[in-house]
């Protein structure tokens, strides 16, 4: 899995979201991408990379290095390993800071969830009805509803870190609805909002809360050949 992305199905953990299996890690990624797998942070935690550093717009780099001896890297392992390469190559120097910060919380509705925890042994639906949230973690979730939203969304729902069953296409789908309906981006967080209330059993709380983010003070900008 490329840094920077996740599974909405069959995602078992939360940063960092590169679990090495080897002592070898090759990928093409944008240093946004590298700083989220270094840090074990969401990007809305990563305040300050310039442009070329960002995901939607900035340079792609061929990433080769192999961890010392033939031992698998253990994740904390992994993710310090990746600190000192960004210090190495792009000179990356940051600090820590308290941000207050709006956010939105995932909290059960009233009646509660409407969902269950995920069975690896249950039948599998028919492909006309399969469910892209089958298997999936509270933190996938939120993460995927971040991507759709203005703020960062997090799950306050309490519920066990487990996988849980969400059979929910029109979550999947909404965007694309939006998208041939021309409809507008307010509206698509208003269908979102319906969607997770009705077919889950969750709402969306509006917070501000103290968060700690990572401030990128200097980065260089190395040649993209």
């Amino acid at each position: 899995m490329a840094p920077g992305t996740y599974l909405i199905k069959d995602f078992p953990h939360g940063p960092p979201f590169v679990i090495p299996t080897s002592n070898h890690f090759t990928d093409t990624a944008h240093v946004q991408d590298l700083v989220m797998e270094a840090f074990g942070l969401p990007e809305y935690q990563i305040y300050y990379l310039p442009a070329f550093a960002l995901s939607r717009e900035g340079y792609v780099y061929d990433v080769d290095a192999t961890a010392k001896g033939e031992a698998v890297p253990t994740p904390d392992q992994f993710q310090r390993m990746l600190q000192a390469l960004l210090a190495a190559r792009f000179h990356l120097k940051t600090h820590w800071e308290t941000k207050k910060i709006s956010i939105y919380a995932l909290v059960p509705d009233k009646g509660g969830p409407k969902f269950h925890e995920f069975r690896k042994d249950a039948q599998p639906p028919p492909r006309e009805e399969s469910r892209p949230f089958a298997g999936t973690t509270m933190f996938a979730l939120a993460r995927f509803i971040t991507q759709n939203y203005d703020s960062p969304v997090l799950d306050g729902t309490g519920l066990p870190d487990r996988l849980y069953d969400f059979d929910i296409n029109k979550l999947v789908n909404f965007h694309e609805i939006d998208r041939e309906e021309g409809a507008d981006p307010l509206d698509a967080e208003d269908y979102l909002r319906s969607a997770l209330q009705h077919e889950l059993g969750l709402k969306m709380e509006s917070r501000k809360e103290n968060m700690q983010i990572l401030v990128v003070d200097h980065i260089d900008e190395l040649s993209a050949n």
